[in-house]
């Protein structure tokens, strides 16, 4: 089958294209995406019907879902080509079908760089990468934790609070994530506009850490079933060695414990040495090691 499969030509993904693209992406899955995230990728965080690749069989059948991310806000943020779902694709048809027209469409972007992280759907695929250009960067580490939260929460110092997310924190919560995750390889931002859009999909989203009326540390979380995420979890560099890991963690899973999730993962770069710490220490174990691979689209000042 993966002989035949051919990429079609994508329109503004609307309407039965896009609802076909979902529902594919649902049943054959690539990665941790739960489905408001999918939508916004293939309808907002791409900036042209170009960015989005879908592949097909000679009967029709989708066979992969993928989308370039390059609605950044951080004018230097590399793009990332996200799989979304996908079936088993030949390795040569992935360079030609997939990675050209990524790498493309992010160059004509304006982006300097594009990452992918290395997909289980295509085997032998060391050889491509490097004909196309890519280098490993990094390593994504899932990890998971089974069972509930601990009973009790640490208490907060005096004129702290938490809140849920609200229409006029999103600024703040925006400039404070700008803040924590500056030259991250593995963290990216959508501008402001585009993040207030998402900010309050995927229940049961983000919870802020406030010391009086600053934003000092936030998570995001999303939760489907029994099934917990950790989708974001950062402190401002101000608020360094002052134990906001512990706090928002714990936070965490007391509030993914309360909607009864049995299981919780999340992601973390392999180099995050002191996060590595923090969630071993409440229990998180090693699920798996996800390579991610670059290539630099244009260079520096050109």
């Amino acid at each position: 089958m993966a002989r035949t499969i051919s990429r079609i030509a994508v329109t503004p993904m609307i309407g039965r294209a896009l609802d076909e693209a979902l529902a594919f992406a649902a049943l054959h899955p690539v990665g941790q995406l739960d489905g408001p995230t999918r939508l916004r990728l293939l309808t907002h965080l791409t900036s042209a019907p170009e960015g989005t690749i879908v592949l097909a069989n000679s009967r029709g059948e989708l066979a992969l879902v993928a989308t370039v991310v390059d609605v950044i806000a951080e004018s230097h943020a590399p793009a990332e080509l996200v799989i979304l779902g996908a079936r088993r694709v030949e390795s040569n048809v992935f360079a030609h079908e997939v990675l050209a027209p990524a790498k493309l469409f992010a160059r004509s972007a304006g982006r300097r760089a594009l990452h992918l992280s290395r997909p289980s759907c295509v085997e032998d695929l060391d050889e491509v990468l490097e004909g196309a250009g890519y280098v490993f960067a990094y390593e994504v580490i899932l990890m998971r934790r089974l069972g509930t939260a601990d009973a009790c929460e640490p208490l907060l110092p005096p004129g702290w609070r938490w809140a849920p997310l609200d229409d006029a924190l999103v600024p703040q919560v925006h400039t404070a994530l700008l803040e924590m995750f500056r030259g991250s390889p593995s963290t990216t931002l959508p501008p402001l506009a585009e993040f207030r859009r998402g900010a309050f999909l995927s229940p049961p989203g983000w919870h802020v850490l406030l010391d009086g009326d600053v934003v000092a540390g936030l998570v995001r979380l999303s939760a489907q079933g029994t099934q917990g995420e950790v989708r974001v979890l950062g402190r401002r560099p101000a608020y360094r060695g002052r134990g906001l890991g512990e706090l928002l963690l714990a936070r965490a899973l007391r509030l993914l414990a309360d909607l009864e999730a049995g299981a919780v993962t999340l992601e973390v770069a392999a180099t995050n040495e002191g996060a590595l710490a923090l969630y071993r220490g409440f229990g998180f174990e090693v699920v798996t090691q996800t390579p991610v691979y670059a290539t630099v689209l244009c260079q520096e000042g050109s």
